[in-house]
């Protein structure tokens, strides 16, 4: 897992992707990670959500939010991998992902990405206009 460090700043997909790529890309099965950030996008702490099995992984919203919440972050970044190789979302990926923001807003942190890594190549669904 990559250092924390309040001098990471993560503003864009593709500093999410150079974070993990080299995490991910060596691994069999599916993770799903939580990035809390503060106001500037420093990076607070990375928490593992789960670890599924090769092409997928359940997680409960609420437990995503749990420590965001203990910690007052302002903002998220959930990051998953593809173990296929394939970063493309799934319909449930999607799916996942709106519920997130929709909770995200209610309990005011701002989610500002949902980054799916595959085989050295990512994408992004708040670039993908997904969520």
């Amino acid at each position: 897992m990559p250092k924390v460090s309040k001098e990471i700043i993560l503003s864009t997909p593709e500093a999410v992707a150079d974070l993990f790529m080299g995490e991910f890309n060596c691994e069999e099965q599916e993770y799903i990670k939580t990035l809390i950030l503060n106001t500037q996008n420093k990076l607070l702490r990375i928490v593992t959500n789960v670890k599924g099995s090769t092409n997928a992984s359940y997680v409960e919203l609420k437990n995503i939010f749990k420590e965001p919440i203990k910690l007052g972050a302002a903002k998220i970044i959930v990051v998953h991998n593809h173990p296929s190789g394939d970063p493309t979302p799934s319909k449930s990926d999607i799916n996942f992902t709106i519920k997130l923001r929709d909770l995200a807003e209610l309990l005011g942190i701002e989610l500002l990405d949902h980054v799916i890594i595959g085989d050295n190549r990512f994408v992004s669904l708040k670039r993908m206009k997904k969520f």
